[in-house]
């Protein structure tokens, strides 16, 4: 992963505090990095959403997450899926504890419509 990335990673943390299991910026560089294959199809399927005007707290990062699996048909990191998010110019929130994981609010709506699809 270059630097950029690295960077990119650190911003993030300093945006979002805690992501998933992470507790510290250097937990979650090693997790973004292992699994720095899996960024590819999130942004692909985030790229395919509309950007809301506002955050909406519901659905979360962790349920969104689970979303993208099933169009994947692969387990995604949350962490890397929260990234790829970032990446895509996404807006996220402060994450918040859920049970045992952090999450974020973000402004990811639903897929864009082709207004323009041929039948």
């Amino acid at each position: 992963m270059d630097k950029q990335l690295i960077e990119k990673v650190h911003e993030l943390w300093d945006l979002c505090g805690p992501i998933d299991c992470s507790e510290s910026v250097e937990n979650l560089e090693k997790e973004i990095i292992k699994f720095f294959d899996m960024i590819e199809p999130c942004r692909n399927w985030l790229s395919k959403r509309n950007k809301l005007k506002n955050i909406k707290r519901t659905p979360d990062s962790y349920t969104l997450k689970h979303e993208v699996e099933f169009s994947v048909k692969k387990w995604v990191p949350h962490s890397v899926f929260i990234f790829s998010a970032y990446l895509e110019g996404f807006n996220l929130s402060r994450s918040s504890l859920r049970s045992d994981i952090y999450v974020v609010a973000t402004n990811i709506g639903a897929e864009k419509s082709n207004k323009y699809k041929q039948a």
